[in-house]
């Protein structure tokens, strides 16, 4: 064991490594710094990182925490992130390999590589679509380092829901990139997209912003979006670079608009492809999204269609709730007392009556998010 004392503001937070047990309680700033002590030496951490890590406690604990990858383990969490395949552009093409996308020593790795098959340099993406999106006032915000290669192209970004659609008719376009890099230009580039597309995949009729962050030093950074209804505000390693005003017509289809989340690696089609860019990296050590407090748009806990049922032996009953996003739609149920009641076979949230008596039924998000279930089983 060893006592870390750091200094947050005005107040001293004591901070005890502990072993590499992976169950903790999040809700105290002390329990999360622990825990955060046993992966990574928490004295190293600069005063903007430490300030992230706090925000992201706060969050937390306030029931504003909508989605967050730590990467943990050595396997992409396919309950919340879909890996895309098949062809992107005439150079290269995304494949559902372990070789273009993995999890490893707790981060994401999205390598470029050539395919034995086609013969094409083969990168990779991962998307939230379906299984996370976002709206209202939020923050973005992920840890990741790259290189600056000729014809590598790496991006973390956000699109919108129906955006997928586009090229089958859809007219509305959003997509905001917290950070993309063109191939040989060592430009970190940030870029603002909103408004009506013509339906055939072109950004005509969208209105389009960007700035320059600095040039890429290859090193680990913290890219980060606040987004507000009038403006989005982009930071770099905790300092603000730009603001976007969103207060326009097209400007404001961005807000209205949900969005889902994507990291890749493509090819930049307009430069020369450096012979380096076979194996060259994309990292990650964590993303994360949550409602800012002020202008907090979702409910904090399961809302359940009734909270009490009254059942008979070996009826079925399946409960009905709804959570605040798509993220806490993974929810587990923990059954007081199985005798009584136990779960169906059909889906998790089916319950059968086995035996007469009461007992609970406590659903819980991954986010922390609970409720409890009622239930009566007559004599």
């Amino acid at each position: 064991m060893k006592r870390i004392k750091l200094k947050t503001g005005n107040e001293d937070v004591s901070v005890v490594t502990s072993s590499s047990d992976s169950l903790y309680d999040t809700s105290s700033v002390e329990s999360y710094l622990s825990m955060l002590a046993s992966r990574r030496n928490l004295s190293n951490l600069s005063d903007f990182e430490l300030k992230s890590e706090l925000d992201a406690v706060k969050a937390r604990r306030e029931g504003r925490m909508l989605f967050e990858d730590d990467f943990e383990g050595n396997s992409l969490d396919e309950s919340m992130w879909n890996v895309d395949d098949g062809f992107f552009n005439k150079r290269m093409w995304y494949v559902n390999s372990k070789e273009n996308v993995l999890v490893n020593n707790s981060q994401l790795i999205i390598t470029c590589s050539k395919n034995s098959f086609s013969g094409k340099t083969s990168a990779g993406q991962i998307h939230t679509r379906g299984n996370f999106d976002f709206g209202g006032n939020v923050r973005i915000e992920g840890k990741f380092k790259m290189p600056t290669i000729s014809g590598f192209w790496p991006a973390f970004w956000t699109w919108g829901s129906d955006c997928y659609s586009v090229r089958n008719g859809a007219s509305d376009y959003s997509e905001l990139d917290i950070f993309e890099i063109f191939g040989a230009s060592p430009r970190i580039d940030v870029n603002f997209w909103s408004g009506d597309s013509v339906g055939d995949g072109t950004t005509a009729g969208v209105e389009n912003k960007s700035f320059t962050i600095r040039n890429n030093d290859e090193k680990w950074h913290i890219y980060r979006a606040d987004i507000y209804a009038n403006k989005i505000e982009v930071y770099f390693d905790g300092v603000l670079f730009g603001t976007f005003d969103t207060t326009s017509v097209k400007g404001s289809m961005y807000y209205k608009l949900r969005q889902y989340l994507l990291v890749s690696v493509q090819m930049w089609e307009r430069d020369t492809v450096s012979s380096n860019i076979e194996d060259a990296q994309l990292r990650c050590d964590w993303i994360r999204v949550y409602a800012l407090s002020d202008g907090n748009q979702y409910p904090d806990s399961i809302t359940l269609k009734e909270t009490n049922v009254t059942l008979n032996v070996g009826d079925k009953y399946r409960i009905l709730c709804d959570t605040p996003n798509s993220f806490d739609r993974t929810i587990k149920y923990i059954i007081q007392d199985e005798a009584i009641v136990s779960h169906g076979d059909m889906v998790v949230s089916e319950i059968v009556a086995k035996s007469p008596g009461k007992t609970k039924v406590l659903l819980r998000t991954r986010n922390g998010r609970s409720a409890i279930f009622n239930v009566t089983v007559n004599e």
